[in-house]
């Protein structure tokens, strides 16, 4: 891997929180507010579930009116110590990052900023002594209060980063970009690289946007590609569009387009009559999804800020979490993929890479096969390849 490459992840580790969507805790590192309004560092779990729902009536969220100073010390350290009383994760980060968005920080280093700063008590400095205006103090606090509701740090701040780029459009109920989906299109890049070296442009299909994240990077990173999309979901259809003009440029529509349609409904036709009267040459080199996969017995275990606001629809699969999984891979065997030639990559349940290689082994018909499975950071299976066998 490039050098480029390493230090662009070393530096998006800062940003992006150490949380799978259900199945895993990481410790991260965060902070104890003491009474005294000093800091220390200190190591914490993830998500917790067990909350109160009566959150509010618990907590003061505002300063006093009469405090003649409100620094952005005082706001941090209050938010933080209201993060912890209330088990919301990762309490330290998410006060910086509202607080740097209410302060109108450079996105880049904004929040880690407040957040050394804070850690180092020896230290007087003067963005944290810095007397917040009432616009800012009203701002931070109304964030805040959100948050104490559970809400998805990337909602309230309405964008976040993805691999490179940087303030990705984030809106409700699009599942919020993760770790694992950066995995994916790396995965798939790094896949597509021999094919890059054909002269003909390649053709990716992308099965449920989203926010886009997935098939506009792929976009951006193989310039060979064009990349057609899908969702159910008309906001993701708003949000992968504003997306792909923002990473692709205003001429973006050349490289990506999306259809609102569900993964059942979608045919080649559906991109207009010129494509339905050259089919085959309109199918796909490569169609790839991060798809509802999530068990219907281990949506009970999400946890509340998932639950309560991303979509069930993006995130459950049925009872073995495989139902949109089977309808995708039986449209691309027949319909989508170009014979022989076309490979299908999905961000999948730990549970299903055998379940795939034991349905798949019952529909010979099919033609496709598990090609490999890949794991996760945390050393789980996520991904699959699939391919067609060879006659």
């Amino acid at each position: 891997m490039l050098i480029a490459s390493v230090l662009s992840k070393c530096t998006r580790a800062l940003r992006t929180p150490s949380v799978h969507r259900y199945f895993q805790n990481h410790a991260v590192s965060s902070i104890q507010v003491r009474n005294d309004g000093s800091v220390r560092q200190l190591s914490t779990n993830g998500f917790n579930n067990n909350k109160n729902d009566d959150i509010s009536s618990s907590i003061d969220t505002r300063m006093d009116d009469n405090e003649a100073k409100r620094t952005v010390r005082d706001a941090y350290t209050m938010s933080v110590r209201q993060f912890q009383q209330q088990e919301i994760s990762e309490p330290d980060w998410s006060a910086a990052h509202l607080l740097a968005s209410a302060l109108n920080l450079p996105w880049s280093n904004g929040f880690s900023q407040i957040q050394q700063q804070a850690a180092n008590n020896n230290n007087r400095n003067l963005l944290l002594e810095q007397v917040l205006t009432k616009n800012e103090w009203d701002t931070y606090q109304s964030m805040v209060q959100r948050r104490l509701q559970d809400e998805p740090l990337q909602y309230i701040l309405g964008k976040w980063d993805f691999l490179n780029y940087e303030q990705i459009v984030i809106r409700p109920p699009l599942l919020c970009p993760r770790p694992e989906t950066e995995e994916l299109v790396e995965l798939v890049r790094n896949d597509l690289k021999q094919k890059q070296q054909q002269s003909s442009p390649l053709r990716l299909l992308e099965i449920g946007a989203g926010t886009g994240v997935i098939g506009i990077s792929l976009a951006d990173m193989i310039p060979s590609a064009t990349v057609i999309a899908m969702d159910i979901e008309p906001v993701a259809v708003q949000t992968s569009l504003e997306n792909a003009k923002l990473i692709l440029g205003s001429r973006f529509h050349k490289r990506y387009s999306v259809v609102e349609c569900s993964a059942q409904d979608y045919t080649i036709a559906s991109e207009g009559s010129t494509a339905k009267a050259n089919e085959q040459k309109q199918q796909f080199d490569l169609v790839v999804s991060n798809p509802p996969y999530i068990p219907e017995p281990d949506m009970s275990t999400l946890s509340r800020d998932v639950v309560e606001y991303e979509s069930d629809q993006a995130l459950c699969g049925g009872k073995d979490g495989m139902d949109v999984i089977r309808v995708i891979v039986q449209k691309w065997a027949t319909e989508w993929g170009k014979k022989h030639d076309s490979v299908c990559w999905m961000e999948v349940d730990p549970t299903h890479p055998g379940l795939l290689h034991t349905w798949l082994e019952q529909r010979q018909e099919l033609g496709v096969f598990v090609d490999s499975v890949h794991k996760d950071l945390s050393g789980r299976d996520r991904f699959v390849k699939l391919a067609f066998r060879k006659q």
